[in-house]
């Protein structure tokens, strides 16, 4: 009888011991889960970031074109949003010479801030 009985307590025990580790595995598992989920979404957050700057860039640098284009005689606004495309935003695709050339032929000084570039 004790024999039976030992048997069936060590199974019994084994059992729970069972049920505990699947529980952790369980718990562990998700947690990795929520980790890898995490980092997905932190990559796309950083995605976004960049793609934003971007066409915050593409969009600064049309508006130069415009001013360059139409409104010529608007010499503060253009050198206002050509400070931030260059200075801020550190644009410096095919603008550069462009708006060398625009300040040239305006008899503009070149700004500092367009030095430092």
């Amino acid at each position: 009888m004790e024999i039976v009985i030992a048997i069936i307590g060590s199974g019994l025990l084994s059992a729970v011991v069972s049920g505990l580790i699947g529980l952790y595995s369980k718990h562990m598992d998700r947690k990795y889960v929520k980790e890898d989920k995490a980092a997905d979404k932190r990559d796309e957050m950083e995605n976004v970031k960049k793609q934003l700057a971007k066409a915050e860039k593409d969009n600064v640098r049309l508006q130069m074109l415009v001013l360059m284009a139409d409104y010529p005689e608007d010499e503060s606004e253009l050198m206002r949003v050509a400070e931030h495309y260059f200075k801020e935003l550190k644009g410096n695709w095919y603008m550069t010479t462009m708006f060398n050339h625009w300040i040239e032929e305006k008899g503009i000084a070149k700004p500092d801030w367009l030095e430092k570039e």
